[in-house]
């Protein structure tokens, strides 16, 4: 006797749609999940340059400020290599990073985030933003948070009688140089506490006085505290854009 065919039965067309809509489902949450991880990854790469800018700014600070010597060459804004005289009289033409002074005593504040500045973005990773490619983080401008973005990692000068600049030809080993250091993770930024801050500032150097400009300027090393600019320390007050570099 023949065994009895057994019967075959498929899915319905109502099964296959369930098994469809779980695995839709479980997709959707693997790429919330894995943009998540994206985004927090970029979070926590920009907040390692934050603190390796920091962390770099208060040891030179306080090198300079000792006289104890740095192993950092400088330069101007302009990428310039900067050799200066006996007396602290900066040159630029013809000089190699071979022949570049060391930071040191007559370095400025400006002087000193432009180096700090291209030490960084020589480096392998090169200091880029990490939410836009081709871009870099940091940019040395005076403008407010209102026009950052996400990834901007911006530098300058301060004095808080003076504003956003001020003090840009102040000696580092003066004592009195402040910078200031704002790291955004996203448009325009929010000071604030929390799981996730939307920004990172950082105050470093003695810049919180409340003199009067000659007597600041003479704390600084300036020969003339009635000047704009001096031979040495080059201008005072420094305002600029956000870089084009970093700007998007």
């Amino acid at each position: 006797m023949l065994p009895k065919r057994m019967s075959q039965k498929g899915f319905s067309l109502v099964e296959l749609l369930v098994v469809v809509a779980i695995i839709g489902v479980l997709a959707g949450v693997g790429i919330v999940g894995y943009d998540r991880y994206v985004e927090n990854t970029k979070r926590k790469v920009l907040e390692q340059m934050h603190n390796t800018i920091v962390r770099a700014f208060e040891t030179e600070f306080t090198i300079l400020q000792n006289n104890l010597g740095s192993a950092m060459r400088e330069r101007d804004n302009a990428g310039n290599w900067i050799q200066r005289d006996s007396d602290g009289t900066p040159t630029t033409s013809g000089i190699t990073e071979a022949t570049a002074s060391k930071v040191g005593e007559f370095t400025t504040c400006y002087n000193f985030i432009w180096s700090l500045k291209k030490h960084f973005e020589g480096q392998e990773n090169g200091f880029q933003n990490p939410w836009v490619k081709g871009k870099k983080a940091i940019t040395i401008d005076t403008e407010g948070r209102a026009n950052h973005k996400k990834g901007h990692i911006q530098m300058y000068c301060y004095l808080t009688n003076g504003g956003f600049g001020s003090g840009s030809g102040c000696a580092i080993s003066s004592g009195a140089a402040a910078a200031r250091v704002h790291t955004y993770f996203t448009d325009r930024g929010s000071q604030g506490s929390g799981p996730q801050p939307k920004e990172m500032v950082a105050y470093i150097g003695g810049g919180n006085f409340s003199t009067n400009w000659p007597q600041k300027k003479s704390d600084c090393g300036w020969s003339d505290s009635s000047a704009s600019t001096d031979p040495v320390y080059g201008a005072w007050s420094v305002t600029n854009s956000i870089l084009t570099e970093a700007d998007y």
